[in-house]
């Protein structure tokens, strides 16, 4: 669809024209296809504008109103892609401020969005977590009926009245996707019949894609259904137990042996007691030492794989995934310990959360030897709920700090221990 060159009233004089100019420059400086900014701010009279190219592609607006509402995979390609736009305005220091389908514009399968600079009126968000809320609402009306209760455990925490309580843009970008496999939105065609075979046809290919499997395996308490996707991390089962990577078997205590306090101490801090997604860290407790940081050959690979652990952890507990928990602890560690009793009772559907995701804020190496580092870890966990033999307990959102220990186990970081960082 061709589209008019983008001409927009921001503001009037010359400190809402510095303004204009230094938000220009901060989108151009994210190096961005995804993001579409101003590519002039001009000052006529006392009256500012800003002016971009014609933009490619279609609104998603348009796409509603062609083809209807859409099929939950083609509403995750969707939120995934804005919610990343967004994570990186937000890490920029910028609010978008005007999130909607006008904004979103679909090219095949590129995904782009209009900076509220480029629409008409004035934004109306006016902070990171406006911004998440604008997204939630914009997914709620583009999905079909049947399919929001897959994508409600997410649109309620983004929509959620206390703005504290919503997740970050970067945390939606990370979790949407365990919702439904994405499916790339279908362009409407010019007919009408044909908008009604394409719609019937991207359901088709949805359904294909395991959205109804994906709706199962999210559920109320975001327990694993569904066949796991294959041997994780070279795990194999055994008769005599889950073998890890050097084959020696993990050995799961009986689920019932739990007591709740152990089992709800998942959370990231109850009494007294800091969890990382599965790695109990009493305070106070001082970190091996590996050597001198000097290690420059271990640090990429070991505060990269700091970051993926933590995330990975998180995600196990929130997909009720016992094999993927004990993946990322060495096999007869401290952390393997406690991983096996969690492993067990999410598994014996003893312990379950909702809504949880987290994502890592920040990370750097302690200290480092040939086959052992200590990686200090800053996270984010959401708001969420753990239902911990049937007592359900809400968590708020927090931002906690680890120190990692890993060990390479056959090749591949592994956590041994953690403590409060």
């Amino acid at each position: 669809m061709d589209h008019e060159p983008i001409a927009c009233t921001v503001g009037t004089g010359e400190e809402a024209y510095a303004a204009a100019l230094a938000r220009a420059e901060t989108l151009r400086a994210l190096g961005s296809d995804s993001v579409l900014g101003p590519e002039r701010v001009i000052l006529q009279g006392e009256t500012v504008l800003a002016r971009a190219s014609a933009p490619r592609g279609v609104t998603l607006a348009s796409v509603l109103a062609a083809r209807g509402a859409l099929p939950v995979g083609e509403c995750v390609w969707l939120g995934v892609r804005v919610a990343t736009v967004l994570a990186q305005m937000h890490r920029a220091g910028l609010v978008h401020g005007a999130v909607d389908a006008e904004a979103v514009m679909i090219d095949g399968s590129r995904l782009a969005v209009l900076d509220s600079t480029l629409r008409s009126g004035a934004p109306t968000a006016q902070s990171p977590a406006d911004d998440v809320a604008a997204l939630g609402v914009m997914l709620a009306e583009a999905v079909r009926t049947a399919d929001r209760a897959v994508l409600g455990a997410w649109l309620d925490p983004m929509t959620a009245g206390d703005p504290a309580a919503r997740p970050t843009a970067a945390m939606v970008a990370h979790a949407l996707v365990a919702c439904a496999h994405e499916v790339q939105v279908a362009m409407p065609p010019a007919d009408v019949a044909g908008v009604m075979r394409a719609g019937a046809g991207s359901a088709a290919a949805t359904r294909r894609a395991g959205v109804s499997d994906a709706a199962a395996r999210l559920g109320q308490w975001w327990r694993a259904t569904t066949e796991r996707l294959g041997a994780v991390e070279g795990h194999e089962r055994s008769a005599a137990g889950q073998e890890g990577p050097t084959g020696a078997p993990h050995r799961r205590p009986p689920a019932r042996t739990l007591v709740l306090g152990a089992i709800a101490a998942c959370a990231v801090v109850i009494l007294g007691v800091v969890v990382v997604a599965g790695i109990t860290l009493g305070a106070g407790e001082e970190p091996a030492r590996y050597g001198a940081a000097g290690g420059a050959a271990v640090e990429p690979d070991a505060v990269a794989a700091a970051e993926r652990l933590t995330l990975r952890r998180i995600e196990s507990l929130a997909s009720g995934d016992g094999e993927a928990l004990l993946a990322t602890v060495a096999v007869g560690s401290d952390a393997a310990v406690r991983a096996e009793e969690q492993a067990g009772a999410l598994e014996s559907g003893l312990l379950a959360f909702e809504g949880l995701v987290g994502e890592v804020e920040a990370a750097e190496l302690v200290a480092a030897a040939d086959a052992g580092a200590a990686v200090r870890v800053t996270y984010r966990t959401s708001a969420h709920t753990v239902i911990a033999e049937g007592i359900t307990s809400e968590r708020t959102p927090q931002t906690e700090v680890a120190v990692l220990e890993l060990v390479l186990e056959r090749g591949r970081w592994k956590v041994s221990a953690a403590t409060a960082g």
